[in-house]
């Protein structure tokens, strides 16, 4: 999940010295909570810094480098050209909390940050394709294959909104081509009814009778 893994050598003692090895006493000395929450607020994404604060000690020496392997490996990646992408924080929770309560409080916003995550997922699982990351690093790449998304929601929702002119988002026309269409239509109306102003207001009688005090009042039509 993207933690910085710089300066865990005094964690890692912790982890190998295993729980039976050390009394309350110690544990306490040892201000192991303090320890998982800075190394949780350097996670660069929030099921990582989750997972950080919720570590427990190994139960021994042999548990312990087992857990550590996935670290090593994770910590020699950072040395190598091909390391696991993270391009986004996975801060889903007000999204969730939000569809959970009621589809209808899940904004538009929401939906495409969504996206943007659905993404990242894609694109940290297609990295675990990559030979040398199975070669390198098997453990990390066999989690970020698990980390893919359906293959249904990684196809449309990435793409289902597209950003406005002046600002926002709205429906994609690529993928929903109905409203493309419509869109065309209504683009050719407006384009049209402005083509008509236009060539109104260089019409010479147009003019003319704009200049005309006697035509200038405007006409009601229906009582309006």
């Amino acid at each position: 999940h993207g933690t910085s893994f710089g300066g865990t050598s005094f964690a890692l003692y912790v982890l190998l010295a295993g729980a039976e090895a050390l009394s309350p006493p110690v544990l306490r000395a040892l201000e192991v909570p303090t320890v998982l929450d800075a190394l949780a607020q350097r996670a660069r994404t929030t099921p990582g810094a989750r997972l950080c604060r919720a570590a427990t000690l190994a139960p021994s020496a042999e548990a312990a480098r087992c857990r550590y392997e996935a670290v090593a490996e994770a910590m020699s990646s950072l040395q190598e050209e091909a390391r696991p992408p993270l391009t986004h924080g996975l801060n889903l929770g007000p999204a969730l909390e939000a569809l959970q309560a009621s589809p209808s409080r899940l904004t538009v916003s929401d939906l495409v940050d969504v996206g943007h995550a659905v993404s990242a997922l894609s694109e940290l699982a297609g990295w675990s394709e990559l030979p040398a990351a199975a070669r390198r690093t098997p453990l990390l790449a066999a989690q970020a294959a698990r980390a893919a998304p359906p293959p249904r929601l990684a196809r449309t929702l990435p793409t289902a909104f597209e950003a406005q002119p002046g600002g926002g988002y709205a429906l994609s026309a690529e993928q929903f081509p109905v409203l493309r269409a419509r869109r065309a239509a209504a683009d050719a109306a407006r384009a049209a009814v402005e083509a008509e102003a236009a060539g109104l207001l260089k019409s010479e009688s147009f003019r003319a009778g704009l200049a005309d005090p006697t035509q200038a009042s405007p006409l009601r039509r229906d009582g309006r």
